[in-house]
């Protein structure tokens, strides 16, 4: 048995002179503690993740710049994928957004 599940039980031998209810809730706070917990060491291994993948990406789009390839999406989809963990990259992607619809209504006057 692991040690959530001795630690659990354990809890519940220790309510017994409670209702049913409140022992469910005791278990449940348990669990969701236990959850948090492991949420929490998982963070840094999922900032890393996000960064090789959104970094490699981002590279790759500057790289398909020089050589034949869709570069500016692929830039784009790495600086969206930095996003996911990073505020610098929200902050640029906000402006990215900011001057494309700038773009897109410039253009629109100008071809009407």
């Amino acid at each position: 048995m692991d040690g959530c599940a001795v630690l659990t039980v354990g809890k519940i031998a220790a309510l017994q002179s409670h209702s049913v209810k409140e022992v469910f809730q005791a278990t449940h706070l348990l669990e969701h503690n236990n959850m948090k917990n492991w949420l929490k060491t998982l963070h840094p291994l999922k900032t890393l993740i996000i960064s090789i993948i959104g970094g490699t990406v981002l590279l790759l789009g500057m790289v398909l710049l020089f050589i034949p390839g869709p570069g500016i999406p692929v830039i784009f989809l790495g600086i969206i994928i930095l996003a996911a963990e990073f505020l610098w990259a929200r902050r640029l992607l906000k402006k990215i957004k900011g001057k494309s619809r700038n773009l897109k209504d410039y253009l629109s006057l100008k071809f009407k």
